[in-house]
This record gives structure tokens, sequence and C-alpha cells, in this order.
């Protein structure tokens, strides 16, 4: 279990992200979240719980990045970030 700090810390990137693509639908750079970056690494892509929340948003895993396709269902995004 995630404690509470962590938990808050990955909220807050986790909401800026889907806000982002929400906001932005078309735009491609928000539509790609890079693993590598150490942030992104720290609250987010090292706790499972928070890549569930990702790929239920329609992210898709690949080695280097998580990708939501230009396909992806804007409403699928909006209710994983309510």
């Amino acid at each position: 279990r995630m404690p509470a700090a962590t938990v808050a810390a990955a909220k807050d990137i986790l909401l800026v992200l889907l806000s982002n693509v929400v906001k932005n639908p078309g735009d491609a750079k928000y539509r790609t979240i890079k693993r590598g970056n150490p942030k992104i690494h720290e609250k987010i892509g090292r706790h499972p719980e928070c890549v569930a929340m990702l790929k239920a948003a329609g992210f898709v895993e690949s080695a280097e990045t998580w990708d939501l396709p230009m396909s992806a269902s804007l409403k699928q995004v909006q209710a994983v970030h309510d």
C-alpha cells in the first residue's frame, strides 16, 4: 500500500497529465508520457496502481513511453480524471 504522501503526489501528477489531454485533445505532446523521466518514474511509474490508472484512461505501455492513441475515448480519460 502506498503512503498517503506518495498517493497525494501521484494524484497531483496524474491529474495534470489527464487534464492536459482533456484540454488539448489534438496535441500529441500531451498524449505521450516518457517513462524514463525521473519525476514521472518517481511519482507514478514505479507504482503499479498509478500505471493501472493510466491504462484505465486508455494509455498503452511501450518500452519507453505510455501513449494515448488519437482514437482513444476522451470520455474514458475524463472518467479516470474525475
